[in-house]
């Protein structure tokens, strides 16, 4: 550990800024992308069994056979059962409670000594980093059953789900933390910021009744509202409350377990959540020491309904005040498009294909592998002024024109390099026929599209977001799988271009 201040007398809200200051100091560097397997989580897991302040225990298998881990930290006695990633694609904090694990272990400092000691006495903590391997695999929502988790909690036809319903019942937890990640693409409130955590205490009924398990929720949601506000200004929103009957959150809540819904949204310029990831770690030892010291009874639920609720106010793009013409007509609209991740089709290194158990030792991704690519889309087109975007350009007095493939093939990529991807751009394609797609080849590294078939994207709703815009016959800006190239200063943010075959 380094840089450690001591905290001597401070108030709590200056405790969590010190932390979110040292937080480096714990995080797991291991865990440098998103998505993970259950055989990377398991080799940081596995270490715990050498520290007597941890019990790690197998507590199930996947439909698949990949393993469930538990693991057990202090020995108050309040209960608290946290699960993680019950849905494969959201593990943002996954990673944070491996960072708690870290914080928990940590042995060279005295700065946070008491906060370590006042969780561990007074609070018992349960954690399933993982609880669907199998979707963690796959990076996709459902199981290998093809069943949401967070669907099943009466029905319990998948193993995950009834392993987290019997651990539920026989630790009888009094506290419950549903980790999840929402769109990223939400805002706090519809003139908010993006909605980079969203907070709920899950209903018990369609009346939204407050009961003595639920009013806890409640309050400690205000609890962490505070907390975060100082890191993410008007960046916490509430997640809708409208009651689902299968959802573990409600259930929870119905079975006595006070349950709180924390989900990672977006923050610009963390397309990893690293930032949001050292939120939820901040957060999570916020709410540990408010159920140790029963700080959380201070707070109203009053100032619950005053957090407002994610709306849908993002585009990961807005190009604004475009001059466009169809059909004669002449018309100024902004483009709202969306940059949607695509998994590579590469099995990770040393792990068998999708859908089969993960079997021997446990291996790890390469080393600065890329693991996705993008694909855009228009998403809407018109008066966008009520929405954001992550990232925006204001096209005022440029005319957009659909994005032209060029019309004679090339050869191979060295070719098309030769002759010069600018040149293309600057002439208004964002295209190109290549005589020799290699068969691997998911996404161009170059900012032109690649395709085989001599087709012209189109421009509108849902088509690929290609297209330039003009001042006059020049072109200022080519607009390439929805990152923006900018042709004056001769540079853009193409992170990836499409291959169509």
């Amino acid at each position: 550990m380094t840089n450690c201040v001591p905290l001597k007398e401070q108030s709590v809200p200056n405790v969590w800024q010190i932390l979110y200051q040292q937080y480096d100091n714990f995080k797991e560097e291991r865990l440098s992308h998103r998505r993970f397997t259950s055989s990377e989580l398991e080799v940081l897991i596995k270490e715990l069994e050498n520290d007597s302040r941890f019990t790690v225990t197998k507590a199930g298998e996947s439909v698949e056979g990949r393993p469930i881990y538990l693991v057990k930290l202090g020995w108050g006695p309040k209960k608290v059962l946290l699960w993680s990633q019950m849905h494969g694609d959201e593990p943002t904090a996954t990673a944070a409670i491996i960072d708690l694990f870290n914080f928990f272990q940590s042995d060279e400092d005295d700065v946070f000594d008491s906060l370590r000691q006042n969780i561990l006495q007074n609070t018992t903590l349960y954690f399933l980093p993982m609880l669907n391997p199998d979707g963690a695999a796959r990076y996709q929502r459902r199981n290998a059953l093809d069943i949401d988790l967070n669907r099943d909690a009466q029905r319990l036809a998948s193993p995950e789900s009834q392993l987290l319903k019997n651990i539920r019942d026989s630790l009888q937890a009094d506290w419950g933390f549903n980790l999840h990640d929402q769109n990223p693409r939400y805002a706090a409130g519809p003139k908010g910021p993006a909605a980079t955590i969203a907070l709920l205490a899950p209903p018990v009924d369609d009346a939204g009744t407050v009961d003595n398990v639920r009013r806890p929720a409640m309050q400690m949601v205000v609890k962490l509202n505070e907390v975060l506000q100082p890191f993410i200004p008007r960046g916490v929103a509430k997640w809708n409350d409208d009651f689902e009957p299968r959802a573990f959150g409600e259930n929870m809540q119905r079975w006595g377990t006070s349950t709180i819904l924390i989900e990672s949204g977006g923050y610009p310029g963390d397309p990893e959540k690293q930032e949001i990831r050292k939120l939820n770690f901040v957060a999570l030892l916020a709410a540990f020491q408010s159920i140790a010291t029963g700080s959380w009874q201070q707070e109203s639920i009053i100032d619950y309904d005053k957090i407002p609720e994610n709306a849908r106010f993002f585009y990961d793009l807005v190009v604004r005040n475009a001059q466009l013409e169809k059909d004669g007509f002449l018309y100024t609209a902004d483009v709202g498009i969306d940059r949607n991740e695509r998994e590579l089709r590469q099995p990770e290194l040393g792990q068998p294909e999708l859908g089969q158990p993960e079997l021997g030792q446990p291996e790890l991704r390469q080393p600065n592998q890329p693991l996705f690519y993008y694909e855009s889309s228009i998403e809407d087109l018109g008066d966008l002024s009520v929405f954001q975007g992550f990232e925006e350009l204001n096209a005022k007095g440029l005319r957009l024109q659909a994005g032209k493939v060029y019309p004679f093939a090339f050869e191979d990529m060295q070719q098309l390099q030769l002759y010069g991807v600018e040149k293309l751009l600057k002439d208004g394609y964002t295209s190109v026929m290549l005589s020799n797609i290699p068969e691997d080849m998911e996404y161009s590294s170059l900012p032109i599209n690649l395709q085989l078939p001599k087709t012209a994207t189109g421009f509108g709703m849902d088509e690929p977001a290609d297209f330039v815009l003009l001042k006059g016959d020049k072109v200022h800006y080519a607009i390439i799988n929805g990152f923006v190239y900018n042709l004056q200063k001769g540079e853009g943010k193409v992170k990836n271009a499409r291959v169509k075959r």
